[in-house]
């Protein structure tokens, strides 16, 4: 005699994406040694190979890939945190003056200010979206003309 039981019941699951780096190779060319005599309080590479630094109280220096100084960033104000938005386009926030300044890199200049409510400092940029920190625990997402799209 062959009998079978058969039980169902249904648990609630949780859907969870994660993702998980099995492998990770990185290889370093060189030491780059740049000299600079304040503290770093950001900085990027960019899609060109050079590195932007921004120093401690605003200075916004370029450095070629080989750690060599290219220029200094002729835009006033006190730089705090960089992201770059294309080839040419740099987005800069500028805590004291609560606003993020676009800047075209061939001419060194400002094409847009977006003066925000509050003390920005953090910003990334993806799906044409500023990402900015702003005092009080809030990030805001900010298109490229400014408005906001979403708050968290």
């Amino acid at each position: 005699m062959n009998r079978e039981t058969s039980l169902k019941r249904e648990t609630p699951v949780e859907s969870q994406t994660q993702f998980n780096i099995n492998n990770m190779k990185m290889n370093i060319e060189a030491k780059i040694d740049i000299n600079l005599q304040k503290i770093i309080i950001d900085m990027m590479c960019l899609t060109d190979g050079k590195v932007i630094v921004v120093e401690r109280f605003g200075t916004v220096n370029i450095f070629s890939s080989d750690g060599k100084l290219q220029k200094q960033l002729s835009i006033t104000g006190e730089a705090r945190s960089i992201t770059q938005i294309n080839e040419n386009t740099i987005a800069i926030t500028y805590h004291n003056e609560k606003a993020i300044k676009i800047i075209n890199m061939e001419n060194e200049t400002v094409t847009k200010v977006f003066k925000l409510d509050k003390v920005c400092s953090g910003l990334s940029f993806s799906n044409n979206n500023l990402a900015v920190g702003l005092d009080d625990n809030e990030i805001r997402m900010i298109d490229l003309e400014g408005n906001t799209v979403n708050s968290i």
